[in-house]
């Protein structure tokens, strides 16, 4: 810009660059000023749409904030659903080397190679140990993490690749806080032999060998043998179901896989975990 300016000015035709740059800057000074005009007059219209600040309307908000609020759950289900009438998730059908190089990719953003390499070395060592499916550590790893290792949820109770809670850690002689350090410092070996500890000491010599398997030990390692329709956590006063309240109402729509409201019954089964584990699966696969 400062090399035109100059062409303008001392080029073949000085007079007419001077002319036209005269012109240049008059029209931006005009742009400015218009861009200003603009600036307020969108603040001026945002304006118009934004409440005034009066007692009935004071009123108002606070009743509404108040149904709202009392009825966050169903109002937060609904929209949900509503999300999947908009865009759908459809079961289809995927090859095992497919879904793995999707779950790989995805951890391949939140990674350096080398500690790719650590997470994906040491889900081929446990799916060779434990007689895995190959996606079955990624498919557990996807909802609870996001493909990130290093994830610390946001009220600070859970962290990690497989997100190790106090309880979980029971009997590692490792604390939570540590773990915490493990995922600020991105220490992907530590994190890994924990993640392997977990699952050995919680399958304890059961057999389990899917994602949704995996998935039973790191969620509820009680219900690794159970039948679908066993019960995980139930009861619409109980602070474990509303913790995990959005596993339940989950089923299989024709060939969609969706969480219906009207099959929220304050009970979580083993099946909709399941369901919640295909959803994100399928998702994944379809986006």
């Amino acid at each position: 810009m400062t090399d035109l300016f100059q062409i303008l000015l001392t080029g073949p035709l000085p007079a007419a660059g001077s002319a036209l740059l005269a012109l240049l800057l008059l029209s931006a000074i005009k742009a400015a000023r218009r861009g200003v005009s603009l600036t307020f007059s969108g603040v001026a219209l945002l304006r118009s749409f934004v409440l005034r600040f009066t007692i009935w309307n004071g009123v108002l908000i606070s009743l509404l904030s108040f149904v709202l609020y009392s009825f966050r759950y169903e109002v937060s289900d609904a929209i949900q659903y509503a999300e999947q009438l908009y865009r759908p998730v459809y079961v289809v059908q995927y090859d095992s080397t497919e879904l793995v190089r999707a779950y790989q990719k995805r951890l391949s953003v939140h990674c350096s190679p080398m500690e790719y390499k650590t997470v994906t070395d040491s889900v081929a060592a446990w799916n060779r140990e434990f007689g895995l499916e190959p996606s079955a550590i990624y498919e557990c790893a996807l909802p609870e993490c996001g493909m990130n290792p290093f994830v610390i949820r946001n009220d600070g109770k859970a962290a990690g690749f497989i997100q190790f809670t106090n309880t979980g850690l029971s009997g590692s002689g490792v604390t939570l806080d540590q773990v915490k350090s493990l995922c600020q410092t991105r220490n992907t070996t530590e994190i890994m032999r924990l993640t392997g500890w977990y699952l050995r000491s919680r399958a304890n010599g059961r057999k389990f060998t899917t994602g949704a398997d995996v998935y039973a030990l790191v969620f509820a390692p009680v219900c690794l043998e159970k039948p679908e329709a066993f019960v995980l956590y139930a009861g619409a006063n109980n602070p474990a179901y509303y913790l995990n309240r959005g596993l339940d109402g989950w089923e299989i729509d024709g060939n969609k896989v969706v969480r219906n409201p009207s099959k929220i019954d304050h009970q979580i089964t083993k099946k909709e975990l399941n369901l919640w584990l295909e959803y994100h699966k399928q998702k994944l696969l379809q986006k």
